[in-house]
């Protein structure tokens, strides 16, 4: 089993998120790449990243999602943007039922 990382180590940190959408049918119909830095949660079970543009995206903290980034260049691919050595990826997989979801998901993140 890897080293889970806590709630507390990932506050402050630079974190790369990626997210896999697949529908009912188990398909991939699409992913997406954002980042930011975690913020003081005001509940320990969701991880509050701050964007660039300063929104907050919020996902849920599951321990296994989490994992050390290694040193280097990441890049977002609907944007182009190039994060510099990140502290941690976060990734996750999500069933969607309905596809218009999607978008609301890479405004504000996903709350189970």
């Amino acid at each position: 089993m890897p080293n889970q990382i806590s709630h507390n180590a990932v506050i402050g940190k630079l974190v790369i998120i990626g997210i896999s959408f697949y529908d009912s049918n188990d398909r991939l119909i699409d992913t997406f790449q954002t980042h930011g830095i975690v913020v003081e949660p005001n509940d320990s079970q969701i991880l509050r990243i701050k964007k660039k543009d300063n929104g907050i995206f919020q996902l849920p903290y599951e321990p296994i999602t989490i994992q050390e980034a290694a040193p280097g260049k990441y890049s977002e691919k609907h944007s182009s943007t190039i994060i510099t050595n990140p502290d941690y990826m976060i990734l996750w997989s999500i069933s969607v039922k309905d596809e218009d979801c999607i978008d609301e998901i890479k405004e504000f993140g996903y709350i189970v």
